[in-house]
């Protein structure tokens, strides 16, 4: 297990069409080397990713010793049935 296991706060970064950055915080589950995200349709996140898969995701931590990761990449956007990562997710942040 690692220090960003725990739900600490996240910024995604993405591209917006005329080349400026969209900054959103977010919910997330790091899985095996990656972190997952779930978008609705509709986000500008979703839009922005599907133009420019281009991101960067921050987290962070809000208490001593303050550290933070940056993971730049490419997402991989995955479509289908959403219902049980959300709910992990959510657990992550809110509880059973």
């Amino acid at each position: 297990m690692t220090w960003f296991d725990a739900p600490l706060p996240a910024v995604l970064a993405t591209f917006d069409a005329d080349g400026s950055v969209r900054m959103t915080p977010v919910w997330y589950r790091p899985n095996d080397g990656a972190f997952e995200l779930v978008i609705a349709e509709g986000d500008p996140k979703l839009r922005n990713l599907r133009r420019d898969p281009r991101c960067t995701l921050q987290v962070f931590e809000v208490v001593p010793p303050f550290r933070g990761l940056e993971a730049r990449g490419e997402a991989e956007l995955v479509e289908g049935d959403v219902t049980d990562v959300r709910t992990d997710i959510a657990g992550r942040f809110l509880g059973a």
